[in-house]
């Protein structure tokens, strides 16, 4: 934002802020939904969102977008990663609930710092053919492709059950 769109850091820093804010409200939103709506719907929901929240960012071009996308994906993103942390809260046994989820947050933090890495690596590959909002283009519809392989998985999940009917 602040090198190929020459947005003012303190622009970023706001906009940082609104993604946080959001995300705060999508929690509430969350807390308010999560048990009036069939959990199979919550999931699927969460993939289209992450989908969403990714490809936001095309629609990134001055001030005013970034703004907007903040709010967006702080808000979409927020809302993916509640229904992917309910997931495992229901399916995880709670004798093992602290392990599983301090190795789900590692698992977490690795694939984001190795998507960081790999996405930086495309980037500079593929900005002397592309250019920058090319090759910023491509990586993002990269992303939400990855992303979408997770259609696969949802019916995965939908046979899994509830926690009471495995036992």
């Amino acid at each position: 934002m602040t090198e190929s769109l020459h947005l003012d850091e303190s622009l970023y820093g706001q906009t940082v802020s609104v993604q946080a804010i959001a995300a705060v409200l999508a929690s509430a939103t969350y807390g308010a939904i999560c048990r009036r709506v069939a959990f199979v719907r919550l999931v699927w929901g969460c993939v289209v969102l992450a989908i969403l929240s990714t490809l936001c960012f095309l629609a990134l071009r001055g001030p005013t977008s970034a703004y907007v996308v903040a709010a967006f994906f702080g808000y979409t993103s927020m809302l993916a990663s509640l229904v992917q942390l309910d997931i495992a809260a229901r399916y995880c046994p709670p004798a093992v609930a602290g392990t599983v989820f301090a190795i789900l947050m590692s698992v977490s933090n690795l694939s984001t710092a190795v998507a960081e890495a790999a996405g930086g690596w495309l980037y500079s590959a593929w900005l002397p053919e592309a250019g920058a909002e090319g090759a910023y283009a491509l990586l993002v519809v990269l992303s939400a492709g990855f992303t979408a392989v997770a259609f696969f998985l949802v019916p995965r999940v939908g046979r899994l059950g509830a926690p009471a009917e495995r036992r």
